[in-house]
């Protein structure tokens, strides 16, 4: 082998040698900045997570307060529809009466007329 090969091998090595100090040198750093966007990574999740958890927390308690009112407008209106029906019972009550006194007065006359047809008729067969 001549000179210029051999400075050519050996420099070749060199570089090669070089070559692979650099690319240990970026994959350190490589895996330093992987390990740095983990630690980022974990950490805008841990503030998601809060995050979402208030929000969830916030949710309830909006929902408790919208089911807290529902429950009072139905009460109130259950209230209402119950004071209608009563009202309307009362009504139908006294309208019933006034039926009863009516058929009451129409038996009393009928009643009236028997009893003067039978005066009658009595008179008529003696």
């Amino acid at each position: 082998m001549d000179v210029e090969t051999a400075i050519a091998i050996e420099s070749l090595g060199a570089g090669t040698a070089r070559l692979g100090v650099e690319l240990r040198a970026a994959m350190v750093d490589l895996r330093t900045e992987m390990g740095d966007l983990r630690l980022e990574l974990r950490a805008e999740m841990a503030d998601l997570r809060v995050g979402l958890r208030a929000e969830m927390a916030d949710l309830r308690v909006e929902l408790r307060a919208e089911m807290a009112d529902f429950r009072v407008e139905l009460r109130t209106e259950m209230a209402d529809l119950g004071v209608e029906i009563r009202d309307g019972l009362v009504e139908n009550r006294r309208h019933t009466q006034v039926l009863f006194e009516s058929l009451h007065d129409d038996i009393r006359m009928l009643a009236e007329s028997v009893v003067s047809v039978n005066m009658k008729l009595d008179s008529l067969g003696r």
